[in-house]
């Protein structure tokens, strides 16, 4: 699985858990509300913004559902935030 497609299946699966959707979660993410449907369509984005955006999601993981198995999990960092 490519870094690109492990990303889109973390959003795929965390917005259907909690129903936030794709731009929202983009724009949290990137402050850049197309940035994930623009990769999705085949654009590009770099190794740092693909590991900060996993990271992102790790620290934020719905504890009811499972981080998917074939995703290495970053180490989720302790701190209040938000989803």
């Amino acid at each position: 699985m490519s870094t690109i497609q492990a990303l889109l299946t973390c959003v795929d699966r965390y917005s259907a858990a909690t129903g936030i959707a794709t731009a929202t979660l983009s724009s949290r993410i990137f402050n850049h509300g197309a940035r994930l449907e623009q990769v999705r369509n085949g654009a590009d984005i770099g190794g740092r913004r693909i590991d900060f955006a996993l990271q992102w999601f790790s620290d934020r993981w719905p504890s009811n559902i499972e981080w998917p198995s074939e995703i290495a999990r970053p180490e989720p960092v302790k701190s209040e935030v938000a989803a």
